[in-house]
């Protein structure tokens, strides 16, 4: 919370003008300290130590689209999904606030489906089913006809 310390503040201020015993003592927030400053700059300084030994990772010179931390790149398809993303979604928005328009109090309170896309580790397309159950049945036929002709060869 960005006004806590302030918050804090005024509340030993207030409580110092009641009298009470609380507003005496000392309240500050606990990033006001020097040590917690301290390492709040050194953290800082090695970021920026870290980007110009590494470069930018958001000056990435390569068309590809890559994830900045592990570097993995996208399949194409990806890049395609996230042109069409925001339209998806500008969509979804239009038919919520249609339905507010209508005053129907259901739309309100139902909950709006999140867009969970990991654009990154997407699953190729599975091979369509008719055509596995036809490569299963062919497989089956083909050990069937082998158990089948062992034994007569034994003969």
């Amino acid at each position: 919370m960005i006004a806590g310390p302030e918050v804090s503040h005024l509340v030993a201020q207030y409580e110092a003008a009641c009298g009470t015993k609380e507003g005496t003592e000392h309240t500050s927030h606990h990033e006001e300290t020097e040590r917690a400053q301290r390492v709040f700059f050194e953290n800082v300084e090695k970021l920026s130590q870290a980007m110009k030994d590494m470069g930018n990772p958001f000056q990435e010179e390569s068309r590809d689209l890559l994830s900045l931390d592990t570097k993995d790149i996208a399949h194409h398809t990806a890049a395609e999904l996230i042109g069409t993303h925001l339209e998806k979604c500008k969509v979804r928005f239009q038919e919520f606030m249609k339905g507010l328009e209508g005053e129907e109090e259901s739309t309100f309170y139902e909950p709006i489906k999140k867009n969970r896309v990991d654009f990154f580790r997407q699953v190729p397309a599975s091979v369509d089913s008719s055509k596995q159950k036809v490569l299963k049945e062919d497989c089956l036929s083909t050990v069937l006809q082998a158990v089948h002709i062992m034994p007569e060869q034994r003969v």
